[in-house]
C-alpha cells in the first residue's frame, strides 16, 4: 500500500489476531492453513465495509485503520460476531483478540509510527480470543454510540509493556458472545525483559512456594536438576509473579545460547541496556551500574559456562547491594550464600489406583492430559486409558519434557500402543520394564523413542535444525537444510509434522519463527554430527546468515524492520561470523563487521563490534570497499568510546578509500563523521566547514540520510553559539529530509533537537511537544537513551512550567535510566552538546566521574532534584551566552534551588557563581560578590577538583572586574558573603533578581 493511501490526522488503530494459533498450527499442521484463509477472509470484508483501511496483515495478525472510531468499534464488534457464527473445522474454534486506540497518524514510509500507534498495538496484546480491548479515548469517542446489545465495561488502570503512563483500558461486550475473561495481559512494572508466559506451569506449587521464600532471604538462588524437569518454565513463571518487587526490573538473559565464555557479561550489558565506559571492563561497569538496584537477573540454562557464571556472579554480588540473582542450571554453582531449589520430577500416581479421577488428581497426569488434547482434541481419562496413562507418565519418570513428547504422539496411536512402544524402547537400553531408570536416561530414551518414529526424511531435517542458534524462519530451514535429500518444498510440510510431535517449538509472540528447546537442541545436534557431514551444513548457516548481515544499513524508512531483522538473528549471526573465523576467512568477517556496524552503534553494542571489526582487520582485504566500512566501524566505535584522536585517524582512512573508489556517498558520509569528530573536539570552525562540504556532496550522490545529518550538525553548532534563527533554518531542513526517510529513530532524535532550539527561545511549550514527540519514537524503536534524553527535556520543562512533582519524577527516571540503564558516560556527553556545546574531554570525563557518583550514591528525590539542577544550570548558562539574561535567570535560580534541597554543594556553588555573574551584568555588584565569596567558600571545604567551572568562562577576570567596582566596600561583601547560609544566599537572590525586573533590566528587549 502506498503512503498516499492511508488517511491521516486523528484516526482510530486497530489491531488483531488469533489467541494460541501455534498451538491450532501444532494440532493441524499444514490443514490450518485453510482456517487463516477463512479467518483472514472475515477480517478483510468486515473492515471494507466498514471503510476502514488495511495496513498489513502478517501471518494472522491484521493492522487496520479508521478515519471514525465509532466505526472502528463497529467493525470490531462485527468480525467477534462473525467468528463467533463460523462453523469452525478445528480442534476448538478459532478467536480473535482485538485492541483499539485513537490517536495522531503519523507516517514513517508506507507505515504509522509513533506512540499510538504503538499504544494501540499494546492494548490488542494484551486481550484475549473474542475479547475486545479500548483506550480510554476510544471508550469516550463511542459510549454513546455503541450500537443494540453492546456495551462498555471499565477494566481500570493497567500498566502496558514500554508504556511510562498507566492506560485506563475499556472492554467492548456484546450480547450473546462470551464476556466473562481472565484478567487482560498487563504488566505492574514497565521494566526488564521477562516474557510474556502464555502456557500455565501446571503443578510446582511447593517448589514455586520455596524459590519465593529463597528470593527473599537470598541473593543467589539456583535451581537444578536434569535436563527436560522445567527448570526455565519454573524459573519465568516465578519471576513473572515477583514483578513488583522489583522496582529496577526482572532482567532475563539466555546463557544457554553462548557459546564463548567472555561473551557473558557483555550479553548481561546488552540485555539490561548498559553500555560500556571508556578504560573500564565491562563487569565493572555492570556492577557500578547495579549498585544499588532493586532488580532480579535471571540466567537461565548456565552448566556449559560454570566457570564464568561462578566468576560474574560473584563480582555482581560483591559489588551490589540490593540486586537478585536466578540461575538455572543442571549443577549448582557451590557458592557461599547460594540457595538451591533442586527440581524433581513431577508427582506420580502409586500402582494400584485405578480410578480416573483419583489419577488425574497428580500433577504429572495433569501435564500429560493437557499436552495430550493438544495432539488429540477431546481426549479424556476413562476406566480403560486412565491406569493406561499412569503407567506411561511412570515409565517416564515424571519428567516434563518427556511426557510432552510421549502425549503428542496420541495422534497416531491409542495409549496401549504408546506404552507398549515405550516399554520396548527402554528394553533396548537394558531396563526391565517397570524398573526405575535414571533421569537424564529417561528422557534419552524418550528422545530416542521419538527420533525413531520419524521417518528418514523427517529425522534429516529434525538434525539440521540444530545448526540453528537463538530460533530461525521458514525460509532459513528452507534455504539451510534443504537439498535433494530434503526438497525444499517438503520442508513446510516436515515442520509440521515435527511440531506436531513437539519436537519444535513455534514462537506465540513472533509467527513464522520456531526453535528447538535445549535439551532436544543438543539431541539433534548430537545425531547431526554422528551422521551426515555437518561441516557443509554449518558453512550454508554462515553464508546463509551472512546475507542477512550483508543488507542495507539501518538507516531510513526501513531502520525498524531491520534493527528487528537483525535483533532477531543476532546469534545466528555471532555463529556465522565464528564460523568464518574458524576456517580463516578473514576477509568476509571484515565484509561482514563492515556491514554490521551501524547495528552495533545503534544498539550501542561496542564491546562485540570493536571486537570483530579488530578481528577482521588481522586478516586484512585488499578490497577497498570492505576496508573503507571497517575503518568507519571502528571511527563510529571510537566516537562511542570517547577516543577522538582514533576516531579521526578512521574516517579519514576512510574517506581516503571512498575517493581512492570513487564512491560519492561514501565520500559525503566519511567527510561528515569528520565533521562530528571535529564539533565534539570544540572546533566548530572544522565542523562546519566539513558539514558544509558533506551536506553538498551528499546532496550530488543523492544520500538523504547524510544530508539530514549534516544541517543537524551544522544546526547545532549555531544554537550552540547562540545563532538561533541561522540554528532554526538548519534545524528545520534537517528534519524534514530525516522525517521524509522514515526512520523512527533518526526521526525521534531530530524532534529532541528541535525541542533544544525551541527551548533556547524561551518557547518551552513548543520544546515539551517537540520532547514529547521524540519520545513517542524513540520509545517505539526501543531506543532507551533517547527516550531518557526526551525525559531530561520533559524534566525540565515541566520544572519550569510549575509541575515539580512531574518533573521530579521524569528525572528520577533518568537518573536510573542513565545509571542503570544506560551509560552515565552518554548522560553527560549527550546532555551537554545538545544543551550547551562540548566541553574539552577531560573535563567532560571530570563532569562523568561526579555524575556517575552522584547517581550511585544518592536516592529518590535527592538525585532527581541533583540531576534536574545541572539540566537546568546549562540552559541557564546557554542563555546567559548568548546575552539573553532574561531567559537565564530563571533557570539559574531553580538550578540553586534544588542543589540546596539535595544538599548538593558542588552544584551549589556553580549555580552560584553563574548567578553572580548574571547579577553582575545588572548592576547588582554587591549580590554579586557575595554570592562569589560564598562560592569559593564552599569550593575551598569541599576541595573541588574542577574549580574555576570549566564554564564559566572569564570567571577570573570578571571576579576582578567586580572587584574594581567595588572598590572599598569590597572586602566588607565578601566577609558577609563567606558567612551566608546557602539558604540566605537563595533569599539574596530573590531580592534581586525582583529588583532587576523591577527596573526592567530582565525584561525581554
Amino acid at each position: 500500500m502506498s503512503r498516499s493511501d492511508l488517511p491521516t490526522g486523528t484516526v482510530t488503530f486497530l489491531f488483531t489476531d488469533i489467541e494460541g494459533s501455534t498451538r491450532l498450527l501444532q494440532a493441524m499442521g499444514p490443514s490450518f492453513s485453510h482456517a487463516l484463509e477463512r479467518h483472514a477472509g472475515i477480517i478483510r470484508s468486515v473492515i471494507t465495509q466498514r471503510d476502514g483501511t488495511v495496513v498489513k496483515n502478517e501471518a494472522d495478525g491484521f493492522f487496520a485503520v479508521f478515519r471514525s472510531a465509532v466505526a472502528a468499534v463497529a467493525a470490531a464488534v462485527d468480525i467477534q460476531r462473525a467468528m463467533a457464527a463460523e462453523d469452525w473445522d478445528t480442534p476448538w474454534p478459532v478467536r480473535v483478540r482485538i485492541g483499539a486506540h485513537t490517536g495522531e497518524a503519523m507516517l514513517g514510509g508506507a507505515d504509522y509510527v509513533g506512540f499510538d500507534v504503538h499504544l494501540a498495538a499494546r492494548i490488542g496484546a494484551a486481550g484475549h480470543g473474542g475479547q475486545v480491548v479500548l483506550s480510554a479515548i476510544t471508550a469516550r469517542l463511542v459510549e454513546h454510540n455503541l450500537g443494540e446489545g453492546v456495551r462498555l465495561e471499565d477494566l481500570g488502570m493497567h500498566r502496558l509493556k514500554d508504556i511510562q503512563e498507566d492506560e485506563r483500558l475499556y472492554q467492548v461486550s456484546i450480547d450473546g458472545l462470551q464476556s466473562s475473561f481472565p484478567p487482560v495481559r498487563t504488566l505492574t512494572t514497565s521494566k526488564g525483559n521477562l516474557p510474556t508466559v502464555t502456557t500455565q506451569m501446571i503443578g510446582r506449587q511447593r517448589e514455586r512456594e520455596r524459590l519465593i521464600e529463597a528470593l527473599q532471604s537470598s541473593r543467589l538462588v539456583t535451581i537444578t536438576g536434569t535436563a527436560g524437569i522445567g527448570k526455565t518454565t519454573l524459573a519465568l513463571g516465578v519471576a513473572g509473579e515477583v514483578l513488583t518487587a522489583y522496582p529496577d526490573g526482572v532482567w532475563l538473559v539466555e546463557v544457554s545460547r553462548l557459546t564463548e565464555p567472555g561473551l557473558l557479561a557483555d550479553t548481561i550489558a546488552r540485555h539490561m541496556h548498559i553500555t560500556e565506559t571508556q578504560g573500564e571492563e565491562t563487569l565493572t561497569t555492570i556492577g557500578t551500574r547495579l549498585n544499588r538496584a532493586m532488580a532480579l537477573l535471571v540466567l537461565d540454562g548456565c552448566e556449559h559456562l560454570v566457570d564464568e557464571v561462578i566468576s560474574v556472579v560473584d563480582h555482581l554480588l560483591r559489588n551490589t547491594t540490593a540486586l537478585r540473582i536466578l540461575v538455572t542450571s543442571r549443577e549448582w554453582l557451590e557458592m557461599r550464600g547460594e540457595h538451591l531449589v533442586a527440581l524433581e520430577p513431577l508427582p506420580l500416581p502409586p500402582e494400584g489406583i485405578r480410578s480416573p479421577s483419583a489419577i488425574a488428581g497428580y500433577d504429572a497426569i495433569a501435564l500429560f492430559l493437557e499436552r495430550a488434547r493438544l495432539a488429540a482434541p477431546g481426549f479424556e481419562l476413562d476406566e480403560v486409558s486412565a491406569p493406561v496413562v499412569a503407567e506411561i507418565c511412570r515409565r517416564l519418570d515424571g519428567i516434563p519434557l518427556a511426557m510432552e513428547l510421549a502425549a503428542a504422539r496420541l495422534n497416531m496411536m491409542t495409549p496401549d500402543q504408546l506404552l507398549d512402544r515405550l516399554d520396548r524402547q527402554f528394553s533396548v537400553l537394558g531396563s526391565r520394564p517397570g524398573s526405575p531408570i535414571p533421569h537424564q536416561q529417561t528422557l534419552e530414551a524418550t528422545l530416542d523413542w521419538s527420533y525413531d518414529a520419524l521417518g528418514p526424511v523427517e529425522r534429516t531435517l529434525f538434525n539440521r535444525l540444530s545448526v540453528f542458534t537463538g530460533g530461525f524462519t521458514l525460509d532459513a530451514a528452507e534455504e539451510v537444510c534443504s537439498d535433494s535429500i530434503v526438497p525444499k518444498e517438503a520442508v513446510l510440510e516436515i515442520l509440521g509434522r515435527l511440531i506436531e510431535t513437539s519436537l519444535v517449538a513455534g514462537s506465540e509472540d513472533r509467527p513464522g519463527r520456531f526453535r528447538l528447546l535445549k535439551p532436544i537442541a543438543q539431541y539433534a545436534a548430537m545425531r547431526l554430527a554422528d551422521g551426515e557431514d555437518a561441516a557443509l551444513l554449518r558453512e550454508r548457516h554462515a553464508e546463509y546468515f551472512c546475507a542477512v548481515a550483508d543488507g542495507p544499513d539501518p538507516l531510513g524508512g526501513s531502520q525498524a524492520e531491520r534493527l528487528e531483522t537483525l535483533d532477531l538473528e543476532r546469534y545466528n549471526i555471532r555463529a556465522a561470523l565464528s564460523w568464518l573465523d574458524e576456517h580463516n576467512r578473514g576477509e568476509d568477517v571484515l565484509r561482514i563487521a563492515g556491514h554490521l556496524r551501524w547495528y552495533w552503534v545503534i544498539r550501542r553494542d561496542v564491546t562485540e563490534g570493536w571486537h570483530w571489526l579488530e578481528r577482521g582487520f588481522e586478516f586484512g582485504s585488499e578490497d577497498p570497499a570492505i576496508l573503507a566500512r571497517g575503518h568507519e566501524g571502528i571511527g563510529l566505535l571510537s566516537t562511542m568510546r570517547l577516543d577522538f584522536d582514533r576516531a579521526g585517524e578512521s574516517f579519514s582512512e576512510a574517506l581516503r578509500l571512498q575517493k581512492e573508489t570513487g564512491n560519492l556517498a561514501g565520500v559525503a558520509r566519511d567527510t561528515y563523521h569528520l565533521s562530528v569528530v571535529a564539533w565534539l573536539r570544540d572546533d566548530h570552525e572544522t565542523a562546519h566547514q566539513l558539514g558544509e562540504e558533506a551536506e553538498t556532496l551528499a546532496r550530488d550522490a543523492g544520500d538523504r540520510w547524510t544530508e539530514g545529518w549534516s544541517l543537524a550538525v551544522r544546526g547545532t553548532i549555531h544554537r550552540c553559539n547562540g545563532e538561533l534563527a541561522s540554528a532554526q533554518a538548519q534545524l528545520q531542513r534537517s528534519h524534514g529530509i530525516i522525517a521524509s526517510m522514515g526512520g523512527a529513530i533518526d526521526t525521534g532524535w531530530s524532534f529532541l533537537r528541535l525541542g533544544a532550539l525551541a527551548r533556547d527561545q524561551g518557547d518551552h511549550s513548543a520544546a515539551a511537544e517537540y520532547y514529547a514527540t521524540g519520545r513517542d519514537l524513540l520509545l517505539h524503536a526501543g531506543d532507551h537513551l533517547g527516550v531518557a534524553h526526551a525525559d531530561a527535556g520533559l524534566g525540565a520543562m515541566a520544572w519550569l512550567a510549575g509541575d515539580r512533582e512531574k518533573a521530579l519524577t521524569l528525572f528520577r527516571g533518568v537518573l536510573e535510566g542513565f545509571s542503570f540503564g544506560e551509560e552515565a558516560s552518554s548522560n553527560l556527553f549527550e546532555l551537554k552538546t545538545m544543551i550547551q556545546g562540548n566541553p574539552s574531554t577531560e573535563s567532560l570525563m571530570q563532569v562523568v566521574t561526579m555524575n556517575r557518583r552522584r547517581a550511585g550514591e544518592t536516592e529518590g528525590h535527592v538525585g532527581a532534584k541533583a540531576a534536574l539542577a545541572e539540566y537546568l544550570y546549562h540552559m541557564g548558562k546557554t542563555a546567559q551566552r548568548a546575552g539573553e539574561s532574561y531567559r537565564a535567570a530563571a533557570p539559574l535560580r531553580e538550578s540553586l534551588a534544588l542543589c540546596i534541597e539535595a544538599v548538593d554543594g558542588r552544584g551549589a556553588a556553580i549555580a552560584a557563581a553563574a548567578l553572580a555573574g548574571l547579577l553582575a551584568e545588572q548592576g547588582s555588584i554587591e549580590a554579586a560578590a557575595r554570592l562569589h565569596a560564598l562560592a569559593e567558600r564552599t569550593a575551598r571545604r569541599d576541595r573541588l577538583p574542577d574549580w574555576p567551572p570549566p564554564d564559566e568562562i572569564g570567571y577570573t577576570e570578571g571576579v576582578e572586574t567586580l572587584r574594581m567596582e567595588m572598590g572599598g566596600g569590597w572586602r566588607e561583601a565578601l566577609e558577609e558573603g563567606e558567612g551566608m547560609t546557602w539558604e540566605a544566599a537563595l533569599d539574596l537572590v530573590d531580592v534581586s533578581l525582583s529588583a532587576s525586573a523591577v527596573s526592567g533590566t530582565l525584561e525581554k528587549p
